[in-house]
């Protein structure tokens, strides 16, 4: 399968959510978009499971709307929809193999609280060799035909002790698609002789070109 982007989609506000934002990703870099859906689910415990084929049909509906969604609002994008026979965790890895990012659904919990994350979700952030994002509803950001200030800035969280060239190179090319700023953040323990409840933080913001020697990935 030629580069593309793919999205996972369960019928949940933040799945369609991530498909939203996977087909605006999908646009920056001129690529196709793939929405995938596992509808080999396990079998619920204490419930009623619908049979493969109602399960099946069921399934191919959900694709086919939200295929037909995407291509309403972004006519120039090449979207397909394909049904996985597997459970939802090595469906997506293996999605995720063969895509450049996958983008996933995340329902978040809002501030700096961060992301509430399901057991499948954290298997394929753990197992996944391809970017994985997660996404939130309500933070999809703007249409691509939006002004390039409507875009936030792009920021990486840096570790000098486990420094990873291939997160470094994803930032840059990030801001660069969306001509954003790439902000650098890096934080340690304050010395000893400081007050230890309060964190240091540095932070290095590029406006495009070359980044600072300051965290210049050459020189880590």
């Amino acid at each position: 399968m030629p580069a593309h982007i793919a999205a996972g989609v369960d019928g949940s506000l933040e799945s369609l959510a991530a498909a939203d934002w996977a087909a605006r990703e999908a646009l920056l870099r001129g690529a196709p978009l793939r929405l995938v859906h596992a509808w080999q689910w396990p079998a619920r415990v204490g419930g009623v499971r619908p049979t493969d084929d109602t399960q099946q049909e069921w399934a191919e509906r959900l694709l086919e709307e939200a295929r037909e969604h995407l291509t309403g609002l972004h006519p120039d994008l090449t979207v397909t929809a394909d049904l996985l026979p597997d459970t939802p965790a090595p469906a997506l890895l293996g999605a995720a193999g063969r895509a450049e990012l996958l983008a996933l659904g995340s329902r978040g919990l809002g501030g700096l609280t961060g992301f509430l994350l399901g057991s499948t979700a954290l298997e394929v952030l753990a197992g996944a060799e391809r970017p994985v994002v997660l996404v939130r509803p309500g933070e999809q950001g703007e249409e691509p035909s939006r002004t390039a200030a409507a875009h936030r800035e792009v920021v990486l969280g840096l570790d000098p002790r486990e420094a990873c060239d291939e997160v470094i190179e994803f930032a840059f090319a990030a801001a660069d698609r969306r001509c954003v700023p790439l902000r650098a953040v890096h934080s340690w323990n304050a010395p000893w002789t400081a007050p230890p409840r309060h964190p240091v933080l540095a932070s290095h913001t590029y406006a495009g070109g070359q980044p600072s020697p300051a965290v210049d990935p050459r020189h880590e």
